[in-house]
C-alpha cells in the first residue's frame, strides 16, 4: 500500500483513506484549521485550572485545622479555668470563719504570693483557719500558674501547665461573712477577640501589657476572661 499527498495541504490537515484503501492527505478549510490551531494546549490549561482548585482546597482545609486546633486550645483553657474557679469555691466553702482572708486586694497569678510557714499540705500539720487560708491561696495560685508542670527552655525552668500568663481576683462582702463573692480570671488566649473592660478589681485587669499584640500590648486583644458569681454563708 503506497501513500499519496495532497501538496496543497495546510498546516493542521490529517490522513483520511481514499476509496482504493489508499492513505491520501485531507485539506480541512482556513475555518476547520483555525480551529484545531486554537484548540492546542486545552489540556494543559485544564490541568493548570485543576491544580488551582485543588491548592485552594488544600489551603482551605489547612484554615480550618488551624482554626480548630485554635479553637481546641481556647477551650483546654476555659475548661481548666473554670475547674480553677469551683476549687476556690469549695477551699472557701470549707473554711467560711476566714472568708476576709481570701479576698485580697492584690492580684493573683504570676508567683505574686510567697509559700506559706506552715504550708497547711498534709493533716499531720496543725494549722488556725486564718493560716489555712494563707495556704488555700497560694496552692490555688500554684494550681493557676502550672508550677507543678515544667520544663527547660534556653536552660530556664518555665512552667507548661494550668493557664496561659493568668491573672486573679476575689471582691466580696467587706470584712468577709455571708454574702456575694465574685472571682474573675483572665489568661491570654490563641487568637484574637475584641475585648471587654473588666469591671472591679480595681482595674487592675485591664491593659496589663500582658495580652495585646505585639505592636499594641495594652489592647487586651488576646485576653480571655471568666467571672464566676456564688453566695457562701457561715
Amino acid at each position: 500500500m503506497g501513500f499519496r499527498f495532497d501538496n496543497r495541504a495546510i498546516p493542521g490537515a490529517g490522513y483520511v483513506c481514499d476509496g482504493r484503501g489508499d492513505a491520501v492527505r485531507r485539506k480541512f478549510s482556513p475555518v476547520e484549521g483555525a480551529l484545531l490551531r486554537w484548540q492546542a494546549g486545552v489540556g494543559l490549561i485544564e490541568v493548570l485550572v485543576a491544580l488551582l482548585v485543588l491548592s485552594v482546597g488544600v489551603l482551605a482545609i489547612i484554615g480550618m485545622q488551624i482554626s480548630g486546633k485554635q479553637a481546641n486550645y481556647d477551650a483546654v483553657q476555659r475548661t481548666t479555668a473554670a475547674h480553677l474557679a469551683m476549687d476556690l469555691v469549695e477551699r472557701m466553702r470549707a473554711n467560711p470563719s476566714e472568708l476576709d482572708s481570701y479576698v485580697t486586694d492584690a492580684l493573683l497569678g504570676g508567683g505574686s504570693l510567697a509559700e506559706p510557714n506552715p504550708s497547711c499540705d498534709s493533716s499531720a500539720t496543725s494549722c488556725t483557719a486564718a493560716e489555712m487560708a494563707e495556704a488555700d491561696l497560694y496552692q490555688w495560685e500554684q494550681q493557676m500558674d502550672g508550677a507543678a508542670e515544667t520544663r527547660d527552655v534556653d536552660e530556664e525552668t518555665r512552667n507548661s501547665g494550668g493557664l496561659v500568663n493568668p491573672r486573679a481576683c476575689l471582691t466580696g462582702p467587706p470584712g468577709g461573712g455571708t454574702g456575694l463573692y465574685t472571682l474573675t480570671i483572665v489568661w491570654r488566649g490563641a487568637g484574637e477577640m475584641e475585648p471587654t473592660d473588666i469591671e472591679g478589681c480595681d482595674d487592675g485587669l485591664n491593659g496589663t501589657n500582658l495580652y495585646g499584640s505585639a505592636a499594641a500590648p495594652t489592647n487586651d486583644l488576646y485576653r480571655r476572661a471568666t467571672t464566676t458569681t456564688f453566695f457562701v454563708t457561715i
